[in-house]
Formats: C-alpha cells, structure tokens, sequence
C-alpha cells in the first residue's frame, strides 16, 4: 500500500492544488485513482482520502498541519486537485462533500479520541449544539 502525505495546499487559479513528497515511482502513482472517500485516522490525526489501483489503495493523508488550510477553502468549497510532480493533476471528487460528512460526525463524537475531537472542532470551528 502505498501512503502519500500532504506536504502544503495551495490555491491557484481557484482550484486547490494538493502537493505531496513522495519517493515512490510517479508511472506507479499516475494510475491511482480517486475513490471520492475520506476516512478519519484518529491516532495519526489525519483525515485519509483513498485512491486505488488494480494491487490495492493508496492513502492520501491529510495531517493536522494542513486543516487550517482546509478550513479557510471549505467555505468556497473550491475543486481539490492532487498535484504529481509536472503532470497534470488529478481531480478529487467528492472532497468536500465526504470532508463536511465526516466533520459533522467527529463533532463532540468521543469515538474519535478527545485529542482528535478537540483538534477537528478548533480548527475547522465547529460549534457544539
């Protein structure tokens, strides 16, 4: 399985380019493709969007460091690219949709983890009901 983490957002030309480092192959990466799904990985802190290839899923992993920059974008809801290298980059569908639907369930949700909890409300501002 192949685990790919967010290294910095940026916003350009109203699209939200996702930049990675990564190692691996680009040829072996340029045949992922988006699963439209967001998983929370509580110990890690991370939301996981999941892309796949015939051998399996690869993770892309969204760490605490970049969910300011997500929190600022998800009121415009702009498209979410991910960015490899020079090549053209792949559409995420579904991001924001998946990411609000996983948020509302984090929200005072203990099943998370209280750090996790505490993080996902602060930073993306969620308002206890």
């Amino acid at each position: 399985m192949i685990s790919l983490e967010v290294k910095k957002l940026v916003k350009e030309e109203a699209t939200l380019k996702v930049y990675v480092n990564t190692d691996d192959n680009t040829e072996k990466l340029e045949e992922l493709e988006p699963e439209g799904q967001i998983l929370a990985d509580s110990d890690g802190k991370a939301f996981v969007y999941l892309l796949a290839d015939k051998e399996g899923f690869a993770h892309l992993r969204f760490p605490e460091q970049v969910w300011s920059d997500l929190s600022v974008e998800r009121k415009s809801t702009p498209p979410v690219k991910l960015q490899l290298g020079q090549n053209e980059a792949v559409e995420l569908p579904e991001f924001w949709n998946e990411l609000n639907s996983l948020l509302e369930n984090i929200q005072g949700n203990s099943n998370y983890g209280p750090e996790m909890v505490e993080a996902v409300e602060t930073i993306f501002e969620l308002d206890m009901e």
